[in-house]
């Protein structure tokens, strides 16, 4: 769910705001956070419900580690209480980040055949990982006191930092929970918010936007500074500052680009989603500009060349349930990453439904394939 998607205005933050003030107005404390984690919940689990119980469990796991410190003996014993944190929470964020990188690698060293796993990284586990591990740490040092479960609940999936971070310390958050006056409903307080949040959201639609668009499809094809400056007619310095800024702000992105990079620099190739291949003998180059572009290539082939292999399976699908149905209307053409079907008149809502189920379920992604399909009599009157 996105902050500035209909759906988080219009009907979640009502709601969230709603319930938060009625049950503390009524006095009613446990139900007022209950709702709070629960609201929390239905806002992650928008984006995969697949992967809301890894989220629980490790959030379990993680309260569970939280409450040995005390029982441990000594120095080293409250040490072991943090190895077998990060044994836990680090060796299940490996396993969704890593497990086919090293599958790969092995397959290329022995000749294997091992096939890989068919797995997506969940959204949101870098963060709700890292910042557990912060919390058990400080709960080692003695630098945050015993919680409940429903407070470290909280802690862990309040909304507004899930997904994206930042990651928090037990002291920023957990104290306001119990703040008397944050929970009674202000007039004041309410109105500067609504204000932040519409100069916010404006700002991001009108401005950022804008930018991020350039930034995000420029870093995904490897741009320069200097070409990003070019595209938005900025200072090369200052597209640098977008940049380095970009990367501290989404550091698994650079992370991601470089494993990329790395890969292709040891195999010679590129790997989609669905494992094909895209040579790239440019990489290995002694000739700086070709083995730049190759680096270009490496960044960008994985990403667009698995969009590239999600339309022509959605394409696939779509020409396959036409023929099964025996209908009338014919897939025609594909372009880009759009499908165009020639609808008899009597079968429109029927291939509207068709297509749509077939596209949306063309890839199991951690987050939902969007569809926007239109009609028309042409394909400009589609547009």
């Amino acid at each position: 769910m996105l902050f500035n998607s209909h759906i988080f205005i219009f009907v979640f933050l009502p709601l969230l705001l709603a319930g938060w003030y009625f049950f503390n107005w009524k006095k009613k404390f446990a139900l007022a956070q209950g709702y709070l984690i629960g609201m929390s919940l239905w806002f992650y689990a928008y984006v995969n419900v697949n992967y809301l119980w890894l989220l629980l469990g490790s959030c379990a796991v993680g309260w569970g580690l939280s409450l040995l410190p005390e029982k441990a003996a000594s120095e080293k014993g409250r040490k072991g209480i943090i190895a077998a944190g990060c044994v836990f929470h680090l060796g299940l964020l490996g396993y969704f980040k890593y497990s086919n990188f090293f599958l790969e690698n092995i397959n290329a060293a022995f000749g294997a055949q091992i096939p890989l796993l068919q797995i997506v990284m969940p959204v949101g586990i870098s963060f709700y990982t890292f910042q557990q591990l912060a919390y058990l740490i400080d709960r080692c040092r003695g630098d945050a006191p015993k919680d409940s479960f429903w407070d470290y609940l909280t802690f862990m999936v309040y909304f507004p930092q899930l997904l994206q971070g930042p990651i928090l310390l037990r002291n920023e958050l957990i104290p306001q929970l119990y703040d008397a006056g944050r929970r009674r409903f202000d007039a004041g307080r309410f109105s500067k918010g609504v204000q932040f949040f519409v100069l916010g959201l404006s700002k991001k639609v009108l401005l950022a936007d804008t930018l991020a668009k350039a930034v995000n499809f420029g870093i995904v094809y490897g741009i320069s500074s200097f070409g990003l400056s070019q595209d938005l007619s900025i200072s090369k310095k200052q597209a640098a500052e977008y940049i380095e800024k970009y990367f501290e702000a989404y550091p698994g992105i650079k992370v991601y680009i470089d494993e990329l990079v790395a890969f292709a620099k040891e195999h010679g190739y590129s790997l989609t989603m669905f494992n094909r291949r895209r040579p790239i003998p440019e990489i290995k180059s002694s000739n700086f500009m070709q083995r730049s572009f190759g680096e270009r290539v490496a960044m960008n082939a994985p990403i667009q060349g698995t969009a590239a292999d999600i339309i022509k399976l959605a394409m696939i699908e779509v020409y396959n349930r036409l023929k099964e149905r025996g209908l009338k209307s014919r897939l025609i053409l594909q372009v880009h990453d759009e499908l165009l079907v020639e609808a008899h008149q009597d079968e429109v809502e029927e291939v509207k439904q068709l297509m749509t189920d077939a596209m949306k379920n063309a890839a199991k992604l951690a987050v939902v394939l969007e569809v926007d399909l239109k009609e028309g009599k042409n394909w400009l009157e589609a547009h």
